[in-house]
């Protein structure tokens, strides 16, 4: 069986950046440090979609 290899797109619009959509969990702490409450999510509100990587909540649907 040969290798298989995949690459995923994701295309952010408007006011939105990397560290709003793709969150890496080992850097949560920091960015909360970075970013007012208002408009960071709360840790457990994250999608895990990988030990080290969630998504935003609203990437659910």
């Amino acid at each position: 069986m040969g290798i298989v290899k995949n690459i995923g797109l994701v295309q952010l619009q408007e006011w939105n950046d990397g560290t709003a959509s793709i969150y890496h969990a080992e850097q949560y702490a920091n960015l909360r440090e970075m970013r007012p409450e208002e408009i960071s999510v709360p840790e457990n509100t994250i999608l895990n979609v990988h030990n080290a990587y969630g998504f935003h909540p609203s990437m659910q649907d």
